[in-house]
């Protein structure tokens, strides 16, 4: 049995650049984790296990990031985006608009309300991020969760 491919699209350069934190290598690892534990017929496309060091003498140049990340996308089942500071990320958007240009699914979650530190919900402002995404899961404490038991449970079964 092929296993279905979630793509973990979400902002990273904003929380390193502005909030010192490891936040997008995190919820992308527990992703994996849960993954892991309960979704046998899931994997997680993890775009930080690629090219999470971008000062890395490996790299050739951005061009190169973009073309292997927009041919992952190409090849997911379903793109799983961290909308918290989505506007203030180029990459996500584009990961977004390529995804939803190829008829992947795109399921979007949002767990930071009220928290001063991180939450940004200005995706609410922008239609396009609304209607690209199937669903969108914003409990404060569970929305990653449920957005991985959605997929889990409508998409992959």
């Amino acid at each position: 049995m092929s296993k279905y491919n979630i793509y973990l699209s979400g902002a990273e350069k904003w929380y390193i650049d502005n909030a010192n934190t490891n936040y997008p290598f995190t919820w992308r690892k527990l992703v994996e984790e849960w993954i892991n534990r309960f979704g046998d017929n899931m994997k997680a496309i993890n775009p930080c296990n690629y090219y999470s060091n971008y000062n890395d003498n490996f790299i050739r140049s951005d061009q190169e990031i973009r073309r292997l990340l927009l041919y992952k996308i190409s090849k997911c089942d379903i793109l799983l985006v961290n909308l918290d500071h989505i506007k203030d990320s180029v990459i996500t958007l584009n990961e977004v608009f390529f995804a939803d240009a190829h008829n992947i699914p795109i399921i979007g979650f949002y767990e930071y309300k009220d928290d001063k530190d991180y939450g940004d919900d200005r995706y609410l402002t922008e239609p396009w991020i609304l209607d690209s995404c199937s669903r969108i899961e914003t409990n404060k404490t569970t929305a990653l969760t449920d957005s991985l038991i959605y997929i889990k449970n409508y998409y992959c079964s």
